[in-house]
């Protein structure tokens, strides 16, 4: 997988910009094409999976759920896995298809999401959780959901760096807060106190 030149994530990103322009102004259809039209390039995988995951924002304001979720899965299946991207495209996934009503299959995006913050720890997750727990909460976790929902947790607190532990029997609570806390600043550690 080779990665972007400056030149080709430069090109997107004015494209990008211009596409956003389009959609302001209600040129949805506009923007889609033109996107579409910079896919037909030999880009590289990152490249590539951003610009299908905004193609895929395009589609779900166009009413097109179908298309944006197939956009998705191609993204998710040329990104690195354990990555960011590959978090925000399955919290996506999940987005789509509680839209769609389809709950279970939302959860099981947000639950792949979660797995995908297990293998990174610079992502908190807190979004995936707020949003399986709200899907589940007339449900209970199986104990496999538990344990990684709590894992997440966990992770998130300590990246955060917020004081104490987690409150893993209002797991709710717990993930809302880290919603708020992925809203500040992280702490700086290499401040000093004089």
């Amino acid at each position: 997988m080779r990665p972007s030149t400056d030149s080709e994530w430069l090109a997107w990103i004015s494209l990008q910009a211009h596409a956003l322009k389009l959609m302001t102004t209600e040129r949805q259809r506009e923007a889609h094409s033109e996107v579409s039209s910079f896919l037909e390039l030999h880009l590289a995988d990152d490249t590539r999976a951003d610009a299908l995951a905004f193609r895929a924002v395009i589609s779900t304001e166009q009413g097109e759920i179908e298309l944006a979720k197939a956009d998705l899965l191609k993204a998710r299946s040329i990104v690195t896995a354990g990555s960011y991207k590959k978090y925000t495209i399955e919290l996506a996934l999940g987005g789509l298809s509680e839209e769609a009503g389809d709950s279970m299959e939302a959860a099981s995006w947000y639950l792949e999401a979660l797995n995908t913050v297990v293998k990174d720890p610079t992502t908190s997750g807190g979004s995936a959780l707020v949003s399986l727990l709200t899907l589940k909460q007339h449900a209970s976790l199986d104990p496999d959901q538990q344990e990684v929902c709590e894992r997440v947790a966990r992770q998130a607190w300590s990246l955060f760096q917020m004081p104490g532990e987690p409150d893993l029997t209002d797991l709710g609570k717990t993930a809302r807060a880290l919603v708020q806390a992925s809203a500040r600043p992280l702490p700086r550690s290499d401040v000093s106190d004089s």
